[in-house]
């Protein structure tokens, strides 16, 4: 992403527990992990993990994105859905959508 801070991180066809390892890489700078859509405390480094399976999930993740936290969302919706979320995503921060495993 060119020297650019990445906030956000969609995986789509990933393996189990991936997720994880990538937030953990993401708040390597000493954010905290949390598991679901929470938004964060003001001032707080949060990164949120969490699938997005439904219109709900989506709007509950941008949400938390919007309050600042920086995000791993394991798609697990529609293709439309998942466009949406990563439009609405790209509007507020820099994203890496990750198709196809984590070698694809």
């Amino acid at each position: 992403m060119s020297g650019r801070e990445v906030r956000f991180i969609v995986l789509e066809d990933h393996p189990p527990g991936s997720a994880a390892q990538v937030a953990a890489d993401l708040s390597g700078d000493g954010g905290r992990v949390v598991a679901g859509w929470r938004r964060p405390p003001p001032g707080t480094e949060v990164v949120c993990i969490g699938t997005v399976r439904d219109p709900h999930d989506a709007a509950a993740a941008v949400l938390c994105a919007v309050g600042g936290a920086r995000l791993v969302v394991e798609a697990g919706g529609n293709r439309e859905l998942i466009d949406r979320l990563c439009d609405d995503l790209r509007r507020l921060g820099d994203l890496d959508h990750r198709v196809g495993g984590p070698d694809g």
